[in-house]
């Protein structure tokens, strides 16, 4: 019997963490997947909520005495969506794109000071598509998904980095 591939940790070790200056810096989680069609990011072998609090613990450092950053995975959907296929004599012919997955990772992160008000935010989101053909297989499928999660990570990865030197520029150390 066959075994299922494994698909690597999407992570962001080999990059730079960016250090913050606050005493902590909490994730969460604020998007909940609804766990039924046409959502299907917890069947992904990587899901991309897992890959965006991966980018958090990878990414950010806290270095300050005081204040906290909170990182709020704001979006980590992904949805499929059934194509029309070929009808038909030429149908049987042809080997249609047969689903369609949307995906999108959004993520905030908030510099709060010591008493829970926010001093400054930055935000970024990023999005992916994808079809698949008729034919693919499980296997195939999951290839496709945990590229998806890593190619929106990575746009997400510079997306906020490019925001937070903007907006956070006065809490980077």
């Amino acid at each position: 019997m066959p075994t299922a591939p494994s698909h690597p940790e999407i992570r962001f070790a080999d990059k730079p963490p960016i250090l913050l200056d606050v005493a902590r810096i909490d994730i969460v989680d604020a998007y909940r997947p609804p766990l039924k069609a046409p959502n299907g990011e917890h069947l992904f072998p990587v899901r991309p909520s897992q890959a965006a609090r991966r980018w958090a613990r990878d990414r950010l450092r806290a270095g300050g005495t005081t204040g906290r950053a909170e990182v709020a995975i704001r979006d980590a959907s992904a949805t499929e969506t059934a194509l029309e296929r070929t009808d038909g004599v030429r149908g049987a012919f042809t080997t249609d794109q047969a689903e369609r997955y949307d995906a999108a990772i959004t993520i905030s992160v908030h510099i709060l000071d010591s008493l829970g008000k926010e001093l400054a935010n930055a935000s970024a989101t990023a999005r992916y598509s994808r079809t698949v053909a008729e034919d693919v297989t499980l296997n195939e499928r999951e290839r496709v998904w945990h590229r998806m999660t890593t190619a929106m990570m990575h746009a997400l990865d510079k997306a906020l980095e490019g925001q937070m030197k903007k907006s956070l520029a006065a809490y980077i150390e």
